[in-house]
């Protein structure tokens, strides 16, 4: 089963409406949407599905590529009309090539989220908001590699224990970091050996994109 069959079957039962409903709704044939629920026309047009999105307002990427019965609402984005959806842009800092492999939205460059959601999620403005996609595995367990992280980038030090995004002589990495002493601070991972000690002159070459106040992942098929 793949996202797009799933997030159907989830949307229709969580309305409890029918297929001829949705059909009716969205002008298309109810033998189009039982196809793709049935898994019988598994990679259908996006101009296909843009009714069947539009219905449900989302966007055919969300519909195609996020699993949207993982997350309960207040552990992610709520989808939201296009009104009152926010547009965050990718920061530049982290590329999204091999987190692409797992994530197909990383290529997209930015995500729309809703204004609500956002709001209750963190202080900052919503232009200083970027997201990444975490491109690597040493946050396993906590944050997977292809997995959406949220950073505000109005933070620039590392003030407190926290999970932040930040370039290391221009190596880009999320991880969780801490303060050890005066000019002293440590970027761990999950794994013991994911660890980088940054003190004294080391420092010069630290960039704190910003901290990490949320994360989504998408399911993997």
């Amino acid at each position: 089963m793949n996202y797009l069959q799933s997030n159907l079957k989830f949307l229709i039962d969580r309305e409890s409406m029918t297929e001829n409903a949705l059909a009716n709704e969205t002008g298309m044939d109810q033998s189009q949407i039982n196809r793709i629920i049935a898994g019988k026309n598994r990679e259908p047009r996006d101009r296909t599905i843009q009714p069947l999105a539009d219905r449900f307002h989302l966007s055919v990427r969300e519909l195609k590529y996020v699993d949207l019965s993982v997350d309960s609402l207040e552990a992610k984005p709520e989808i939201a009309r296009a009104e009152h959806a926010v547009r965050i842009y990718a920061a530049a800092e982290i590329p999204s090539a091999g987190a692409a492999k797992l994530n197909p939205l990383a290529d997209v460059g930015y995500q729309d989220v809703s204004a609500a959601w956002l709001a209750s999620a963190t202080d900052a403005a919503p232009s200083m908001v970027r997201i990444a996609y975490q491109h690597d595995d040493s946050m396993q367990g906590e944050i997977e590699k292809g997995d959406l992280v949220f950073i505000d980038t109005s933070v620039k030090k590392v003030l407190a224990e926290g999970i932040y995004a930040f370039t290391y002589f221009g190596m880009p990495h999320i991880k969780r970091g801490l303060i050890v002493g005066k000019d002293s601070l440590r970027f761990t991972g999950t794994r013991s050996f994911n660890s980088i000690p940054v003190e004294g002159a080391e420092l010069d070459g630290l960039e704190i994109i910003g901290k990490v106040f949320a994360t989504l992942s998408p399911r993997r098929f």
